[in-house]
């Protein structure tokens, strides 16, 4: 069996970047599962190829993309010319790439891998939340400071982004409780404009970046960009993770994960029903705080024994996960591989 692979993000792809690296740029370990998915399919003789290694299309007997591909692309246009089996797997949520989410174009997939909870039904949608599951050994010697953010400056619109509740808890440590936050990541030395929308993004290029510049927002815990995220959260207590957006049911990404890594307790945004998903005994739920100055209070005087207990809860949760919990790329590829040879 021969099956093909194309990302949205199509320069992973590339050579077959993604099946043979393990870290991208934007986040360490993101590529894991693919790895796994590489390494699982060889043990099953399935030859698994990017677009661009492709001689014959008409000898693949499926194809898959890792969110809605661009379907102005050469490659992409020629999969969608053959009645070739395809496998959707949503990763972008709406307010990101709203193209993932048409119903229209889920049509033109036999199969479609979601972590959207309120699809799935074991027929043609299929349960997908994988993450790089990292255990360390906890050290506590060094975390001698209260609280980090580690994110991206971006802006979006719509009613479910977060982005603006980031700022919002930026700007409320910085005016009463700078000496206890700092803040990471790329482009706080930039205004960035909002990103879901074509006509606002064009304006983010790099040919602008000296008036963005001009006209960004200081932030004064800013404390440059890292390479290493797991190494800097681990000198903290608390870390903020907000997701990019609200919802839908089911959406998780890698900022818990990375959090956890680093031994450092979440105070956590995002989903509905998070608590299904996480046991809440491993994140701190900034929902149940009536404002920033409570949930400042509420982490500024916990207890080393609570902050401990935290931390074992969520080793335990790891631990679990990475034998083969829903949220491992184990469990991701036996599911994967089962539907893929359902197409032989």
């Amino acid at each position: 069996m021969k099956i093909a692979f194309w990302s949205f993000y199509e320069e992973n792809c590339i050579n077959m970047k993604m099946f043979l690296q393990k870290d991208a740029e934007v986040a360490e370990g993101i590529f894991k599962k693919w790895n796994t998915l590489y390494e699982r399919c060889k043990k099953e003789g399935i030859e698994l190829l990017t677009l661009d290694q492709v001689q014959n299309f008409e000898e693949i007997d499926c194809f898959i993309f890792s969110d809605f591909p661009r379907m102005s692309n050469p490659i992409v246009k020629k999969c969608f010319q053959l009645q070739t089996p395809k496998i959707l797997i949503i990763e972008e949520g709406p307010l990101i790439y709203s193209e993932n989410w048409r119903l229209s174009n889920h049509k033109l997939f036999k199969y479609i891998f979601t972590w959207n909870d309120d699809l799935v039904d074991e027929k043609k949608y299929f349960k997908y939340n994988v993450h790089h599951i990292e255990i360390h050994k906890i050290c506590n010697s060094k975390r001698n400071k209260l609280c980090v953010m580690v994110a991206r400056n971006k802006r979006a619109i719509g009613s479910t982004e977060l982005y603006s509740k980031r700022r919002e808890v930026i700007n409320f440590f910085e005016t009463h409780h700078i000496e206890d936050f700092d803040l990471y990541g790329e482009g706080w030395d930039k205004f960035y404009f909002p990103s879901n929308v074509f006509f606002f993004r064009i304006f983010n290029g790099s040919k602008l970046n000296w008036i963005r510049s001009k006209i960004k927002i200081k932030y004064n815990s800013w404390k440059g960009a890292i390479s290493n995220k797991i190494q800097i959260m681990s000198y903290y207590k608390f870390s903020i993770i907000f997701e990019n957006s609200i919802g839908p049911n089911g959406y998780i990404s890698e900022k818990i994960w990375d959090a956890f890594a680093s031994g450092t307790i979440p105070v956590y945004l995002g989903p509905q029903n998070i608590q299904k998903l996480v046991p809440e005994n491993c994140f701190i739920d900034y929902r149940k705080f009536k404002s920033n100055e409570s949930m400042y209070s509420y982490i500024k005087n916990m207890s080393s024994q609570e902050i401990s207990k935290y931390q074992e809860n969520i080793q335990l949760f790891l631990e679990m996960e990475a034998k083969g919990g829903k949220f491992s790329d184990i469990y991701f590829v036996e599911k994967f591989i089962s539907q893929i040879k359902t197409l032989n």
